[in-house]
């Protein structure tokens, strides 16, 4: 008998440990919410901080799912605050304060009018005597954080940029004067792959006539006090190759100021790699199963000519191996800010420029002038922090 009351008392000790160690490790599911627009959010990164680095990502819905143990898990994108919430928070809606606040649309009322597509063809006409007229010094703050669901890694770099003008081949000169690393150890490098796709894919450089051509413009009405001369044209892809966006041009001066540009996976897959790369990748396994982005960019006048001001950039990749066997996701969020630099004189003497390359996706040949300019690159001091 006592023998019986003892395997009970086990059983019941074994249960309980089991049901505590389930409701431990259940999931935390539920939406993600813009707090003014109450809309969902989609893609955003939700993860830990410190030496083991868990996440995961909300999908194109808001919806998330997060099935790790955390005291503490941070939900981030990159046009919102970031949004720590502790294992006590019993919610499942969670919501995001923006801090891109974005021109209301009321109504679209014109859509491929002839005074649009003449309006846009001036601008194509007219832009090589508005951007980057000359070569122009400036500062440069970039930030990017990436996520994997297993990784977590932070590089910031500030310093000097020469803005080439807009006809010369030699592109971006660089000074970086701080880098900082975020990451479990020291064994990462500096990330200025993505400072690179921020400056050379260049939205004005790439709205041209046939972008025009390919694309529905449609004329959006919003409330605008500043500026009078603004107007916003949302447009799509004709052949519904997943590529849609806005731009806010001023049209006094036939200058874009502002755009934003959403594009979904074919879209990126043909844009960003190579035949070869993708037969290549195809014969071994590789796959990529989603590649959504979302670029959002400023322009200003600095002097004489307009320069990129601001690029906010959001990449969601998920990859698939061996037919299903290994499915990883990796999410990029970066911000670069580029404002006008006050004291030139002595710039140019007193410090070494290194050339920013070109970027690329996937490539099977890298040059050696690029291979030799990234090795100068990752060769710049940095700090190291945990992330």
């Amino acid at each position: 008998m006592e023998l019986l009351k003892l395997d009970i008392k086990r059983i019941i000790l074994t249960l309980v440990i089991i049901i505590f160690y389930n409701t431990s490790m259940a999931q935390t599911k539920g939406v993600i919410i813009d707090i003014e627009t109450l809309s969902p959010i989609p893609f955003v990164s939700i993860h830990t901080k410190g030496l083991n680095v868990r996440g995961t990502i909300g999908n194109e819905y808001g919806e998330y799912s997060i099935n790790f143990k955390y005291d503490t898990v941070y939900f981030s994108h990159i046009n919102y605050e970031l949004l720590p919430l502790t294992k006590h928070s019993k919610c499942d809606t969670i919501f995001m304060t923006p801090i891109v606040h974005i021109m209301p649309d009321v109504v679209i009322t014109v859509q491929n009018n002839k005074w649009i597509e003449k309006l846009l063809k001036q601008f194509v006409k007219e832009k090589s005597k508005n951007y980057h007229t000359e070569d122009q010094i400036l500062n440069y703050s970039f930030d990017i954080k990436s996520l994997s669901d297993s990784s977590g890694y932070a590089f910031s770099s500030n310093g000097y940029l020469i803005s080439p003008e807009y006809s010369k081949k030699e592109g971006y000169l660089i000074c970086p004067i701080t880098n900082l690393i975020k990451y479990k150890d020291k064994t990462a490098g500096k990330d200025f792959m993505q400072l690179r796709r921020s400056l050379y894919n260049n939205f004005i450089k790439d709205f041209d006539y046939g972008f025009i051509k390919k694309h529905i413009f449609s004329l959006t009405e919003y409330n605008c006090t500043l500026n009078k001369n603004l107007l916003k044209f949302s447009f799509k892809s004709k052949k519904g190759e997943e590529n849609e966006g806005y731009i806010i041009i001023d049209t006094l001066k036939n200058v874009i100021i502002e755009f934003e540009q959403v594009s979904g996976t074919n879209y990126n897959i043909n844009s960003n790699t190579s035949s070869l790369a993708r037969f290549v990748g195809e014969k071994k396994g590789f796959r990529y199963t989603v590649w959504k982005t979302l670029i959002h960019g400023k322009y200003s006048l600095f002097d004489n000519s307009y320069h990129l001001a601001e690029c906010r950039y959001q990449l969601f990749r998920q990859n698939e191996y061996k037919r299903g066997k290994g499915l990883f996701f990796t999410n990029i969020e970066s911000v670069l800010n580029i404002s006008r630099l006050n004291m030139k004189s002595d710039i140019l003497k007193d410090n070494v420029w290194l050339k920013l390359p070109n970027p690329y996706s996937i490539s099977i040949i890298v040059s050696k002038e690029t291979r030799l300019a990234e090795e100068a690159l990752e060769r710049t001091p940095a700090k190291y922090e945990l992330f």
